[in-house]
């Protein structure tokens, strides 16, 4: 069965999107790179290039339609590495967003960072590395890179995506705390 690592985002370092190229490289696995660039002569776009011709097994594109991510994500067959590799961030929505298409065959990598590591619990509904060591990721990423391990997180994010990101749930709550507060006052 073939196996892809996708990694795609805005063309800025610290989307940290080279590190998927390098990791795809070490691995021995197509990296798909997909950056949407703020312009067409961005600077961070010769070194996403520079890198791809270094690494033969990546295949980058850059702003290519906007939902062509989402069409791997869902028709693609074989193993889909999603690996988030963003050096900070706030909160990454692309977590849930991938969750949330409820895929056996995804599994969902990201770097151990605040804002991404709030949503992972590692080892059971995603894999958390350290990008800063690329072979130590791959050594962590091939440990669980089989299809039960694969649907086992995948079933524990369906969880997750229930008992903490559920909007219509949470909102529910919300409400009757709200409400609640409201006749007490």
């Amino acid at each position: 069965m073939p196996r892809i690592i996708l990694s795609f985002g805005r063309a800025e370092e610290y989307k940290n999107l080279d590190a998927a190229m390098e990791l795809g490289s070490v691995m021995g696995i197509n990296s798909v790179v997909i950056a949407q660039s703020y312009f067409k002569e961005q600077p961070i776009l010769d070194k996403y290039r520079t890198l791809a011709k270094k690494y033969p097994n990546s295949h980058l594109f850059i702003d290519p339609p906007f939902d062509f991510a989402k069409y791997i994500l869902t028709h693609f067959e074989g193993t889909i590495i999603a690996l988030i590799p963003s050096k900070k961030e706030i909160m990454g929505l692309i977590i849930n967003e991938i969750r949330k298409l409820n895929r056996d065959n995804i599994l969902i990598v990201s770097n151990n960072i605040d804002g991404l590591k709030e949503q992972i619990t590692d080892g059971k509904n995603g894999i958390l590395v350290n990008l800063d060591s690329i072979k130590r990721s791959s050594n962590k990423i091939s440990k669980y890179l089989n299809s039960l391990d694969i649907r086992k997180m995948n079933y524990n994010s369906q969880i997750v995506l229930n008992d903490k990101y559920n909007f219509y749930k949470n909102i529910s709550v919300f409400m009757e705390e709200v409400l609640e507060r409201c006749s007490n006052e």
